[in-house]
């Protein structure tokens, strides 16, 4: 009877932590602190110095400085994905840069599945693509960003 007892609280603890999110896999905890501290974001621009528009804030919405220092949302990996692949399917894209910018806050989830919507770019542009985005794939644009945030 006590081991069935105690094999039904094991039972019970490990299900409870299989439903703890986990931190998004690429990202670091530097990357995501610098991030979100930052208040980066990704756009498209027509030139690799261009942050007249909007972007999408990849601190996904965060409006708690102290979270900052916890771990990266569980879906940013996801809404990674989702936002370069709404970004590439924009007509013309392709002789675009994808830009990595500052002062670009998450404020409008205008999009599932892709990081909020920032409708104002007030920072500059911290890293751009060499070449055009027709040059990449999504994958090689997740990977570059993953490769390329301090």
């Amino acid at each position: 009877m006590r081991t069935f007892r105690n094999l039904c609280l094991a039972i019970a603890m490990l299900s409870g932590l299989a439903m703890t999110p986990l931190p998004a896999a690429a990202l670091t905890q530097q990357q995501w602190t610098n991030v979100c501290t930052n208040l980066w974001g990704l756009r498209s621009g027509a030139n690799p110095g261009d942050i007249n528009g909007a972007g999408y804030g990849m601190d996904n919405g965060n409006a708690v400085p102290m979270n900052c220092f916890q771990p990266a949302p569980a879906n940013w990996d996801a809404l990674l994905n989702g936002t370069i692949t709404l970004i590439k399917g924009f007509p013309n894209s392709g002789g675009r840069y994808l830009l990595i910018v500052s002062g670009c806050p998450g404020l409008a989830p205008d999009y599932p599945g892709a990081f909020p919507k920032c409708n104002h770019v007030n920072g500059a542009v911290q890293f751009a693509t060499p070449l055009t985005m027709a040059n990449y794939t999504v994958p090689q644009l997740i990977n570059w960003v993953n490769a390329t945030l301090p």
